[in-house]
This record gives C-alpha cells, sequence and structure tokens, in this order.
C-alpha cells in the first residue's frame, strides 16, 4: 500500500536482521570472527538476500487523494475557517 502511495520502490532486509546483526557484532568481539562491517555483512547478504518490491497499484487514487488534502478547504472541506475568520 505505501508502495502505490509513493510511487517508490522498497528494498527489505529480513525481519531478523537486528538478531543476526547483534549475534555478528557479539562474535566479533569474543574474537569469533573479525574484519570489519563490510565484512560481517557479507555472508548476510549471502544467505539473507533482500526483497525487492515494486509498486503495483493505481497511483491515480492516491493522487485524487493527495490533491483532497492539499485542496483550500482541507480534506473535509467542512469545519474550516476562512483566513481572516474569527474562530467561534
Amino acid at each position: 500500500m505505501r508502495l502505490d502511495a509513493t510511487g517508490l520502490p522498497v528494498v527489505a532486509g529480513p525481519a531478523e536482521a537486528a538478531v543476526l546483526g547483534n549475534a555478528l557484532v557479539q562474535a566479533r568481539a569474543a574474537g569469533v570472527v573479525g574484519g570489519g562491517l563490510p565484512e560481517l555483512r557479507a555472508p548476510l547478504r549471502a544467505t539473507q538476500p533482500p526483497r525487492h518490491y515494486d509498486p503495483a497499484g493505481d497511483r491515480a487514487a492516491w493522487d485524487e487523494a493527495t490533491d483532497r488534502v492539499h485542496s483550500p478547504s482541507g480534506p473535509s472541506g467542512r469545519n474550516r475557517r476562512k483566513e481572516g475568520e474569527a474562530c467561534a
């Protein structure tokens, strides 16, 4: 849904990324593995490839909603004060 709203592709890593990253950092601190960040990320990239998602929906509905939100009367068009109008 957000893909369609923004029109932008998304690259998502594994849901377990934080756990895997923490385990690798702890292994590095314990001297089990060495190297910097690129070396730590390499096995993860080889075993946990990212997923690519592209927008597939109709942008026209999202563009229309954006126009409504940014219109001078606002999203609902009611209960809006006109510029210079006092609050009741």
